[in-house]
């Protein structure tokens, strides 16, 4: 039985050989920390440190926002429009059990639309997403700045939410990245994100319009999309693209980017 080879293990190796594995399917369900308490009065068991799910978003956050925070979940009914980069929370997420139930009962209750940025059609595509956009796996930054770039050239970022929070030299490295004027010298329009990404470049602007006149708009960059090398620079695109529209610590909004 499970208890009486628990029992050996403890028995010949000690508790340091009991591992309560992170992000197993009970992750999120009361039987974790029950575990959990079972290894304690038996001596306990080997924990872990960081997060192999949000850790390059978890590298990015406070570099732009100071620290990681972010609106609760259920707060998305208040959001105008949200937009899900790679997030399939009817299926990943215990099957859509426990908090994801009121993060999709508030996508109902928001009337919001709801834009799933997914190279697979999801659960979450079918059953959410007013639109869903294909794109081609990891090049999700490519498309964050061809967004950017829209949203800078069509003049649709919050000046107001900008002049008081966001750092203006930081702001404006970023503003001459993303319109040809950095080092590289490429400026990163739709039709340049186009061939990268496999998003027709009309479907780019259409969404950086939508995106940049509706509020608010709760973005949630999901952290399949940044378990890559270099992903926490994807992440951090996230989280300037909600600077640069005052999507950032607002009802419906969020804070975090990702």
């Amino acid at each position: 039985t499970i208890a009486t080879e628990y029992s050996l293990i403890l028995k010949e190796y000690g508790p340091e050989a009991v591992y309560i594995h992170y992000a197993s399917g009970v992750q999120d369900s009361n039987i974790r920390n029950f575990v959990k308490c079972l290894a304690i009065v038996n001596g306990g068991y080997l924990n872990y440190y960081g997060s192999y799910s949000s850790g390059q978003i978890g590298q990015a956050m406070p570099f732009v926002y100071g620290k990681r925070a972010g609106n609760g979940l259920s707060d998305v009914a208040k959001s105008g429009m949200v937009v899900l980069f790679g997030d399939n929370s009817c299926e990943t997420k215990m099957s859509g059990g426990r908090p994801t139930y009121h993060y999709m009962k508030g996508l109902e209750t928001s009337g919001a639309k709801v834009v799933v940025i997914d190279p697979r059609y999801t659960e979450t595509v079918a059953a959410h997403a007013d639109q869903w956009i294909p794109i081609r796996p990891g090049t999700d930054l490519a498309m964050m700045l061809a967004v950017a770039q829209v949203l800078f050239e069509e003049d649709l970022v919050d000046h107001e939410f900008i002049d008081e929070w966001v750092e203006k030299d930081g702001y404006e490295q970023w503003r001459a990245y993303v319109m040809g004027e950095g080092e590289d010298g490429i400026k990163k329009t739709p039709e340049w994100a186009a061939p990268i990404t496999a998003v027709p470049a009309v479907t780019i602007r259409e969404f950086a319009r939508l995106y940049g006149s509706t509020k608010p708009v709760h973005l949630q960059y999901f952290y399949s999309c940044a378990k890559r090398h270099m992903g926490d620079y994807s992440a951090s695109a996230s989280m300037l693209l909600q600077a640069m529209t005052g999507n950032i610590a607002c009802p419906g909004g969020c804070e975090t980017g990702a």
